[in-house]
Parts: C-alpha cells; structure tokens; sequence
C-alpha cells in the first residue's frame, strides 16, 4: 500500500546516506532556503487545517481509534500535508541530511479495530488506473461486477452482486467526498485527483453516513491547498486511446481561500467492433469530467468546503457486446432444447422441432422428417441479406459483433456539496450537504443486422439530497464519541422501453406460428408473409417505474479508555425508511400493426377487437400442473369457438374457462369495422365474419405473437413500504505493545426492505438483516517496516436479498394460446433468499524491508453460501424438470471466489547523481473460479483468472515531469463464461500507452 510518505531522519550512518562536502551543502542550502520557508507555512496552514477536521471524511477506520487521531477527519488531508514536507525533505536528502522512507497509509490504521484496506492515488496513478474496476482490484475481498453503466455493481466478501434494479439500497455503500450514493451508478466513471481509496468490510452505519449491510468504499479527492498547484498527465495509447488528467489550484486570499480545479479527459476505441458498422466500437469510453472545489477558513476555528463536478453527456456503446454460439441439442432427460423453434439456430440454419421430433434440410437423419426449410431458406426477410448463423455465431472468432443498432446508451452525472466544520470549545460541529443528478438512456439491440429491436433498453433519471449534521468531541479523555442525524430523499424514474421493426414478427414467431402465418399456408401465404412485416413494425411500448424514497437516521458511536491498552467501541443507529413506489405500462405506438391488438390487457384498452377463431388449450384433467399427453407424446388440448357455442372444452384450468366465459362479449361497431378493414387489407375479404376458418386461424397466431411480444399492460400501480432499520457494533480492542492490536468486533445491520412491481403486481422484498463477527489484529515488524493486519469473520445473512425469478403468470397464459410456446414463463425481479452465509479470512500487508522496494500483498479465503435457496430458478440446462422451481441451498453465491489475492510492487532508484528517479511497478490481482450466473447454471462457471498491470518509468526528482511505459491486463487474460448459447467476453483486453505527467 504505498502511498503518501512519512519522514523520518535517519542517521548518516544508514547506507543510504550520500555524503558531500561542506561547500556543496552549504551552496545548496541556500539555493532552496526560500522554497523551505514557503513549504513551511504552507504545512503549518495545512497542519491547522486537519486539527478542525476539514475535510469531513474521516478514514472509514478512525472510528475507532483510541488515540487522539481518530476523529481527525483528515488522515487524506495529512497525506498531503506530508507531501508538502516531502517537497521540503527532498531536497534534505540530497543533502545527505535525513533519509525519507516511505510509510503506508496502512500503518496509519493500526489501532483500527475493524478489516479496512486502503489505496492511495498516488498507487491508482502510476498504472493509470481509474474507476472501480482498477480500485477493486488493488484492496482485498472486494470485486466490482463488470456490466454497463447502470448496472455494474460491487460486492464485498461476496455479497452485495446485482444488476438494473434501483428499487432497493446496495449492499456496498460509496462516499465520495464526504457524500454518501444510495446508487451505486453514481460512482460508475472515471476517478481522477484522488488522494485515497478506503474499502471497509461489515455492516456499517453507526459511524454516519448512509448505512450499508456489507460494507463501505470511501473516495477521497485531493484538497485545495494554499501552495500553488499545477499537474497535468497525458496518456496515449492503443485503440486510439487518450486520457488527460489536470489540477490547477492555490491561493486565492492568503490565509482566507483557496481554490482547486480538475479535470479528466477520457476517450478510447472500444476493443470490439461492429461489422454491421466499422465506425462504431463496443466498450469505447468518451467520458469528460470536471471539478472545482473553494476552501474558506474565515477563522482558526473554522473552515468550508464547497465541491462542484459535472460530466456532460456522452455517448458510449456498452450494451450488445455478446457473442453468440450452439445451444446444446438436448437436455440431460434426452428432450429436445428448442421444442418451439425459437432459438437463433431454428430461425436462421434451417431447422425445427415438431411434436418432438428434429427436422433438418438433410434428412438422412434416422427417423427426421422433411423440413421446409429455415426462415433464411424461405426467403423470409432474412434471405439475400448476406447474413448466416455461421455469422450470428462467429463473432468470437472474428472478435467484432453484428448488428444496425449503435445508439448504444448516453449518461451524465454531477452535483455539488458543501462541507463545513467549526470547532466549539472541546467539540467539532459538522455539516455536510450533498446534492447529485443522474440520467442514463440505454437503446439495445438483439445482435444482429435485421431490422427486429429498436429503440430498446432502459432510463434512469436519478435525484438525490443529503444532509448530515454531526457533533464529535476532541479525544483523549476517558470517553471519545460522536453523534449525528442525516437525512435523505431521492427521486428515481426508471423507464423501460421496447421497440421493433420489419423483421420482428418472423424473428419472434414461434415454429407454430411461422408454419401457420408462412410455411403451412398455402394460397394465404402472400398475406402471411404482409402479416409477419407489419405485424410489430413501428410498434413500442413504455414502461414506468417511479421511486421516492425519505429516509432518516440519528446514529451515535463512543470510545470508552478503560485503560491506555483496552477500549471499548459501542454504536447504534436507527433509520427510518419511507419509500413508495408507483409503475404503469402501455402501448406508446401501435405502429403498422395495431389492428392485431387484443382488445385490452388488464382493464388497459388497446384498440383491438375480439377474435372470432377457434383456440386450443392444453388439458390438465389430474390437475397435477403437466399437460396430459396424446399417445403420440405431444400435450392434449382441446378447442372452444368464439362468439357463442363452445365445443369440446372439457376440464379446463381457471385461466382458460375466464376466456371462454368471455366469449359472448361481441365487438362494437368500431371494433367490427377495424376486423373488416383487417379482412380486407390481408385477404382481400369483404368483411372478417367472411374470412374461412384457416384465414382466422391465421389471425389468431398472429395476435398471439403480438402480444407475446407487447406482455402484460397496466394501469398506475401503487405501494409504499415503511420500517425502522437498526444497526449496532460492539467491539472490545487491545493493545499488546507498541506494535500489536487485537479486537473482536460484533456487527449487526439491517438493510431496508422495498416494492418491486413485477407485471404490474405489488411484490414486497424482505429486509435484510445481517449479524457479524471478526476476529483480528493489526501488528507492526522488523522496526515497522513490515505492516501485516489479519482477520477471521463470518457474516450470516437472513433474506438476503438478490435477483430472483417468478413465475410470470400473465406471459404463461400468452405462452398457452395458439401456436404459442407453451411453456411457464418467467420474471426476473429483487427478492429475497432465505439465508446465507461467509465465513473466512483476510490479510492486508506492506513490506519495505528491502531499500527502494516496496511490496504490497492482499488476500482473502472467502466461502459465501446459500443455506436456505429453495426457490432458486431453473437454469437453462434444468428447463425439463417439471417444477417452478430447484433447490440451490448449498450452492455459492454468483460472482464469490473462494480464494482472491492481489500483490503490487514499487522500485525506484535514483540515478544520474540522483537527478533523476527510475521506477517500475505492478499490480496482479487473481481470483479463483466462480459462478457468474445469477441461476448458478452449469454453463456460468468462469476459470481462475488473473489480471497483471504494469509501468515502468523515469522522472525528475522534484517530480516536474515522469514518463512511463504502462500496460494494462499485459498478459491478456480474458476468462469468461461459456453460457448457455452467449456470453459477454472481457471488455477490456491487453493495452499498453504511453504516459508523460508533471508539475511545477
């Protein structure tokens, strides 16, 4: 963890030491007695500065310090304090005067007595290294799960992974600046100015801030001083790769405010290019971020703060990167996979399965049957378009995707905070008030160039507002404590919105419609083949989820000294949650195909008529929930006629007697003119009533597909959920000696419950309520130059929350009408599992025994585990079993690695009569295996994988320039998923650039 330096002197006897002789010294040392006056004052400044906790983001460890320092909010501000001394130090060790040696922060948090790891910018810099994914893997135990901007997530000892859902609080909690996100997208860009990283692992809260059930990631950005400041980097590199970093800043009124402005310019060709459209690439970054921060200190007592960033809105293409492959053939019960002819080999490579059987164009195949041939073969929309499903899944092979929809998706994020501190008496008051704005638009694409999604994806249009109020008192007596009260109300708007095209219908149709609309019909094929293009052309539907949330907590945590070697750290808080959650769905454009429409879709009017046709439904006589059978194999079904009689419907389920009873409703005179017009414009009929009974068969599968495709609508649906959440810690520490610490922590959290609406339904998810323990010691070795901090834990989690399918009960009843799948549909939404459990250990360590090396090693032996998951969905390779549901009670947590170590490393040496400083550097973060798959299916598993950066360099010793070599993920390791039939492949492969900083 090397990171901002101590100085401490050393005697000229150390082998370190350059000699030179009295005249030497003496011409230096005047030439820089000026420069150490001025670093003086300006350290002095600084030093007062951190007594009043001006920066208002304490290290997440210093709530537990015993000695003095553990409310000085400000352990990242000391830093670069101490960055000033180094300037000065510096130039005293050419002299052979001291000899600076640099110290961790990580021995800054030796009496902390809970598991934290910290990054310095200073380690995020020289390997350019700059968002969260760079950040998490440099600190232990902790992983950020790759997706795009919205719905990447972090997890901490393997809890917390989840993706698109902003109806509930992360599990790992962000603070940037003293600003608490209560969505994680907040934090989703590029890092830059950044004095230090913290990562806190356990439920946290009853320090302040927003409580989060698995832990805590704190940034902190470099502060104004009142010495000038002027830094700048320009990195340049593969894939047209450019990345500008800038700081300017000083004084603006001596002793009264200072100013610091940055910047970052972020721009890059994606990896992966579209062969659709060589101009765009997958995973480009074009990103352009600023901040400007004011430090006022009108007193000695206190100091303000104000913070403004803002990122406009930029373009980047991060949905669609997938490839694509064969599904297997068959499941392990010998069935067939694709019973309906939906997959992407049926549609485009010639084959489909019928009453359990497999066709293909060659049908030397014992006991196939003959097959039309594939939609391509047909010529329907797909033919002549120079397109093939060896391309559909080739993509792997040509590492280029193929499809006509670049619109990718567009975010921007900004806000500002005022951070304010005044020291009354023994106390510091603290105010800290946070305003953020977030907009995402997402429009996806289903991976090929074929006109069938449009305008897809999702929205966010995301407010938040803080204020936290907080009282600490000056440690050092028998009691040290602090208390405060925050609040919080955000504003969350999630839209959800599909889109199709000419190539819809026959790309969504099921075997069974496609035979009934095109191959099996005959003299109305013409009209099947006008009825495919127009029947979603044009069409969108749009979906709305609103969530408000009002939130406050008052919260307290104490130091009780019952000797100069034990403490006693107690806290508690209590938060009141208040969230209410409102949803509605409808059809925003009926496009070309409107007159297909049912005529409503729950108490929704959507402009159709009724149908006048035969349905079929399957029969479940034992009530068992499985079709009954035919002799031949194929489920037994039977037939009700609209308008009147009903024939041969026998027993059917509750769903299919409703739309026989509703059979009598007759059309209106509008709805029966929309039927005529329908009749007329496809056959060439004078009315609908006229069409012959295969024509009408024709419309039916045709509605079916449509509103396959359209799902459930509904009205405004609201809900509110209401609960007061607790958090506690009780932590007893000890200190050995000089250079041991041992505590025992206690943890309990509680992370809020909410609404998820799931097909216009009210679904209630749990709270989550989580107990911890951790055993641990912080230690220092060979005269503190090695830092090793080890800890044991185990969290156990009750209705964990998480991704969770249900049955989709509106789409099952879609999926059973004619010439539909047939099959028990499904919804993704949050929901909860029973409980669960982790239990290992950690270690955070530095080395600096060797001169000019220094060594960081992290590690985690992490089990995370499902003990009670007996409602876990099907994964795709259990779609045979008859049941909803399987049990994964057993099984470990997606996206958890049992084993995880990151190492780093620094060497610098002087040279050219230490002029100039050499350095190289690495970071090699490995994870073993794990389960990427939110069903845990078989196919989701990844290989143990590690990822290498590195940089190699030379600068000036006063650091007014440095240039390096940096490569990132050098070894190229790229493991991934196999998937089902995809996968999403590492977005970010080997790079190397070049990168030149300086300052003056």
């Amino acid at each position: 963890m090397a990171s901002a330096v101590d100085v401490e002197a050393a005697p000229k006897k150390n082998s370190k030491t350059k000699t030179v002789n009295s005249k030497a010294v003496s011409d230096l040392e005047a030439e820089n007695q000026a420069l150490r006056q001025q670093l003086a004052a300006a350290k002095q400044r600084e030093l007062e500065f951190i007594k009043k906790g001006a920066t208002g983001t304490a290290p997440a460890g210093t709530a537990n310090a015993g000695a003095p320092s553990a409310e000085t909010a400000a352990a990242p501000n000391e830093a670069q304090a101490t960055e000033l001394a180094q300037n000065d130090d510096d130039q005293k060790a050419d002299l052979g005067e001291v000899v600076v040696k640099a110290k961790p922060k990580l021995a800054k948090l030796h009496e902390v007595a809970q598991s934290v790891s910290v990054v310095s910018g200073t380690e995020l810099n020289r390997e350019l290294s700059r968002d969260l994914g760079d950040i998490t893997r440099r600190a232990s135990n902790v992983q950020f799960n790759q997706n795009n901007t919205r719905g990447a997530s972090l997890s901490v000892r393997g809890l917390g992974k989840r993706s698109f859902t902003e109806t509930q609080d992360p599990s790992v909690g962000v603070t940037v600046d003293g600003v608490p996100y209560a969505l994680t997208q907040l934090a989703n860009f590029s890092f830059y100015d950044v004095e230090a990283v913290e990562v806190t692992r356990g439920p946290r809260g009853t320090e302040g801030g927003l409580a989060a059930s698995s832990g805590k990631v704190n940034v902190t950005s470099k502060l104004p001083t009142f010495a000038p400041t002027a830094e700048l980097s320009a990195a340049y590199g593969q894939r047209e790769s450019l990345v500008l970093q800038g700081a300017l800043g000083g004084t603006v009124i001596d002793n009264f405010l200072a100013w610091r402005g940055s910047l970052i310019v972020d721009k890059a060709r994606g990896f992966y290019e579209n062969e659709y459209d060589r101009n765009y690439t997958l995973y480009n970054r074009d990103r352009l971020s600023g901040r400007a921060q004011l430090l006022f200190t009108p007193t000695s007592n206190l100091t303000a703060r104000f913070i403004a960033d803002f990122e406009p809105k930029q373009p980047q293409l991060q949905n669609g990167l997938t490839f694509f492959h064969d599904q297997p053939f068959r499941f392990a019960d010998g069935s067939l996979t694709d019973r309906n002819g939906t997959s992407a080999y049926s549609k485009l490579n010639g084959y489909f399965s019928h009453s359990n059987q497999f066709a293909l164009t060659d049908t030397t195949s014992p006991g196939a049957i003959s097959a039309v041939g594939s939609r391509a073969a047909a010529g329907q929309y797909f033919a002549n378009r120079g397109f093939a499903y060896n391309d559909y899944i080739g993509g792997e092979q040509r590492g280029t995707v193929w499809f006509d929809q670049n619109k990718g998706q567009t975010v921007n994020n900004q806000g500002a905070a005022a951070l304010i501190d005044w020291e009354v008496g023994n106390h510091v008051l603290s105010s800290r008030t946070g305003v953020r704005e977030y907009r995402f638009d997402a429009h996806n694409d289903e991976g090929t160039p074929f006109d069938i999604s449009v305008d897809g994806g999702g929205g966010v249009k995301y407010n938040q507002w803080t204020q936290e109020f907080k009282i600490v008192n000056k440690p050092g007596g028998f009691l040290d404590y602090k208390a405060g009260v925050i609040g919080l109300w955000t504003k969350d708007n999630v839209d959800s919105k599909a889109g199709w095209g000419a190539d819809a219908g026959a790309w969504f149709a099921t075997n069974g419609q496609y035979n009934a609309l095109y191959r099996n019909a005959g003299a109305n094929r013409g009209a099947g083949v006008a009825i495919l293009k127009d029947l979603l052309q044009d069409a969108r539907t749009f979906e709305s989820t609103e969530i408000r949330t009002q939130s406050g907590a008052l919260y307290g945590e104490s130091d009780l000294h019952f000797t100069d070697n034990f403490t006693l750290t107690a806290g508690v808080r209590a938060t009141h949650e208040d969230r209410t959650s409102r949803n509605f769905k409808n059809i925003a454009r009926n496009g070309v195909g409107g007159a297909f429409n049912p005529e409503s879709v729950r108490n929704v009017a959507t402009g159709g008529f009724n149908s006048d046709t035969a349905q079929s439904f399957t029969v479940d006589v034992d009530g068992d929930g499985v079709p009954d059978k035919n002799p031949d194999g194929s489920n037994k079904t039977v037939t009700n006629t609209f308008y009147g009689s009903t024939t041969n419907y026998g027993k059917l389920n509750a769903a299919q007697t409703a739309v026989v009873a509703g059979d009598a409703v007759a059309n209106s005179a509008e709805q029966t003119a929309l039927a005529d017009s329908l009749a007329a414009r496809y056959f060439g009929g004078s009315s609908y009533a006229a069409l012959t009974s295969a024509q009408k068969t024709m419309v039916a599968n045709a509605k079916t597909l449509r509103a396959s495709q359209i799902g459930r609508l509904n009205q405004t649906v609201e809900d509110n959920y209401r609960d007061v959440l607790y958090t506690a810690q009780l932590t007893p520490s000890y200190k050995i000696n000089e250079d041991l610490t041992t505590y025992l922590s206690w943890q309990y959290g509680e992370k809020s419950g909410s609404i998820a609406p799931v097909n216009g339904l009210s679904f209630t998810v749990k709270p989550e309520e989580t107990h911890a323990l951790e055993l641990g010691f912080k230690s220092f070795w060979l005269d503190k130059s090695v830092v090793l901090n080890v800890d044991a834990f185990v969290m156990d989690i009750k209705n964990y929350q998480q991704a969770v399918q249900v049955v989709d009960q509106f789409q099952t009843e879609v999926n059973l009408a004619p010439g539909g799948s047939g099959l028990t549909a499904y919804a993704t939404t949050q929901g909860n599992v029973g409980r669960v459990r982790v239990h290992g250990v950690e270690l955070d360590s530095v080395i600096n025994t060797i001169p000019d090396l220094s060594i960081r090693f992290n590690g985690a032996y992490n089990v995370a585990e499902y003990l009670d998951y007996k409602n876990a969905p099907k994964p795709d390779e259990l779609g045979y079993l008859t049941g909803d549901y399987v049990d994964m009670t057993g099984q470990y947590l997606p996206g958890a690695s049992k084993w995880n170590f990151n190492v780093g490393a620094e060497y610098s040496k002087p040279i050219f009569e230490s002029k100039y400083i050499a350095h190289t550097s690495f970071n090699t973060n490995y994870q073993t295996e794990f389960n990427n798959s939110d069903t845990l299916s078989a196919y989701g598993w990844v290989g143990d994988r590690a990822r290498t950066d590195a940089a190699i360099g030379v600068g000036t010793r006063d650091k007014h320039w440095d240039l390096s070599l940096i490569g990132k993920n050098i070894f190229n390791d790229r493991n991934h998923e196999i998937g089902w039939n995809s996968y999403g492949p590492d977005p970010y492969p080997r790079w190397f650039g070049i990168q030149l900083s300086g300052k003056i």
